[in-house]
């Protein structure tokens, strides 16, 4: 991962939470490839709700993963 900050500009929430969630998904994809289980801090309450939700539709090994 690189130390400096990258800007990324999406047309509206959806796109940007899509886009997240897809990120997410790609780095934990990433680290099942090389450990057993991975774990990964989300956040709370409504603010990040489009998010949660692209993030659940992921086809990732939910069983594998801690959250």
């Amino acid at each position: 991962m690189s130390r400096h900050p990258v800007l990324h500009r999406h047309a509206d929430l959806a796109d940007a939470s899509q886009a997240l969630a897809d990120w997410v998904a790609t780095h934990l994809r990433s680290a099942l490839e090389r450990q057993e289980r991975a774990t990964v801090a989300l956040p709370g309450g409504s603010t990040p709700g489009q998010f949660l939700a692209a993030l659940a539709k992921q086809d990732l090994p939910w069983k594998r993963i801690t959250l």
